[in-house]
């Protein structure tokens, strides 16, 4: 076994491992049956959004660099020009201690970032050590 396969196996053991408990814990914190499906939704959008942020710090090469670059200004334009003028409230009321005190709402916000930061790494340890100057 190569030194990268070995780097493959052990962050595609700890994501399956994050990911069974996520998937899991989805359907115990539960208040309605629907509420399962709900959390499992906002798990799998918050591991697209971990591939997404892990691939955009993990470029391959020069010109994805630079394309990455162009795709960076547009979206922080974007985000601190007008999405945070109308996600400024959405935040204050996730991070409420009110709505924080709700079992589901605080386990909604932990998977989330679990899934974001599982799914960031994973991404990011593939893309820079594994497969890094592989064009295969």
């Amino acid at each position: 076994m190569t030194k990268k396969t070995g780097i493959l196996l052990i962050a595609l053991g700890i994501a399956t491992f994050v990911s069974i408990i996520l998937v899991i814990l989805c359907f115990k914190m539960v208040v309605t049956p629907q509420d399962g499906y709900l959390n499992l939704a906002i798990v799998l959008a918050s591991v697209s959004l971990g591939c997404l942020l892990g691939t955009f710090i993990s470029p391959e090469s020069g010109s994805e660099q630079s394309r990455f670059s162009a795709y960076g200004k547009a979206v922080s334009a974007f985000v601190s020009g007008y999405l945070v003028s109308k996600l400024d409230k959405v935040v204050e009321m996730i991070l409420s201690p009110q709505t924080l005190a709700v079992p589901i709402a605080s386990f909604r916000l932990a998977a989330s970032i679990s899934a974001v930061i599982s799914a960031l790494l994973v991404t990011y340890i593939v893309r820079a050590y594994v497969y890094k100057g592989n064009p295969d």
